[in-house]
């Protein structure tokens, strides 16, 4: 939504990867990354990972992301593109936009 600079809905969730577990009293911490932006979506990279006394950083999923925004009318808006700056960044827009493509 913030790249959008309104409200967005999303439109898939695809390669939800569970690599680990979570315990009770695990620390969670949730990390969102625009890796793609298409004329009119934005794909993003969510990754979650633990902290606990016994393992500190360990991821535990990842998934993609879709997102579009709409109009009142139901219409997509157009999507700003992504300020890359980074090698990583260039990488992972050039894979979304191979997966956008297939």
């Amino acid at each position: 939504a913030k790249h959008f600079r309104r409200g967005v809905v999303t439109v898939s969730l695809s390669s939800v990867d569970l690599v680990s577990f979570v315990k009770r009293g695990d620390i969670v911490t949730i990390e969102a990354v625009a890796t793609f932006a298409s004329a009119k979506s934005l794909e993003t990279t969510v990754s979650a990972s633990v902290t606990s006394f016994k393992r500190q950083d360990c991821p535990v999923a990842q998934g993609k992301f879709t997102f579009v925004s709409v109009n009142k009318e139901g219409g997509v808006i157009p999507a700003p593109r992504l300020a890359l700056e980074t090698d990583n960044e260039f990488n992972a827009a050039f894979a979304g936009q191979k997966r956008y493509e297939a």
